[in-house]
């Protein structure tokens, strides 16, 4: 474990690792509407009331989500290489010079409920959207007649998940609960990159 000078706000990672692991980015793809039964789906905890064309009717969403699997990855900014072609150990210092922001890759409407579910279910470290910083340095040994890769970024999570999107409309002028028209709405989450803000060097021994 190396020592290493991280932003303020962000967790320090200082690894060293075999292999170099990279980010996957992926999207979210969702399918057509279907009519379900209002009275099958708890709207508790559903977003308010919003008006929807011109025609005065009101709507709210409700999303859902199931976990497949979320492999852990790094998202790389910045790398760097050092080789050491003597016959003794020396030191090396790496500093980050380029900023890369990574994102949540889902779309806009269901970003804020997906990263909800991701932060439960996953890891509270996840984000919405993150930066990283230049001018972070780190020193890492090098061992005779080898090379040593940095790599600069975040943690982050390749995640396979599914989202049902349920929107429940009330029509202008509807009396009674039977006045609700509910769709449902299928989303598939696949390898979608969440990163984190765990923000640091991962130092790599070829």
């Amino acid at each position: 474990m190396k020592s290493i000078k991280s932003r303020a706000g962000a967790s320090a990672l200082a690894l060293v690792l075999a292999a170099p692991a990279l980010g996957l980015i992926g999207a979210n793809t969702a399918q057509a509407a279907s009519y379900v039964n209002c009275g099958d789906v708890n709207w508790s905890d559903a977003s308010g009331w919003e008006p929807i064309g011109s025609q005065g009717a009101l709507k709210q969403d409700k999303f859902a989500y199931t976990l497949y699997n979320a492999t852990p990855t790094f998202n790389v900014s910045d790398s760097r290489i050092a080789q050491n072609n003597t016959m003794q150990d020396i030191n090396t210092t790496f500093t980050s010079s380029q900023s890369k922001t990574f994102t949540l890759s889902v779309s806009a409407s269901v970003s804020a409920s997906f990263l909800k579910f991701l932060s439960a279910s996953v890891s509270a470290t996840i984000t919405n959207s993150t930066t990283t910083q230049i001018g972070v340095s780190v020193t890492t040994a090098v061992p005779a007649g080898k090379t040593v890769q940095g790599d600069y970024g975040v943690q982050a999570y390749n995640i396979n998940a599914a989202g049902v999107k349920y929107t429940r409309i009330w029509p202008k002028g509807a009396v009674g609960a039977n006045s609700y028209q509910c769709q449902k709405e299928d989303i598939a989450l696949n390898n979608v990159n969440a990163p984190t803000n765990v923000e640091g060097w991962k130092v790599t021994v070829q």
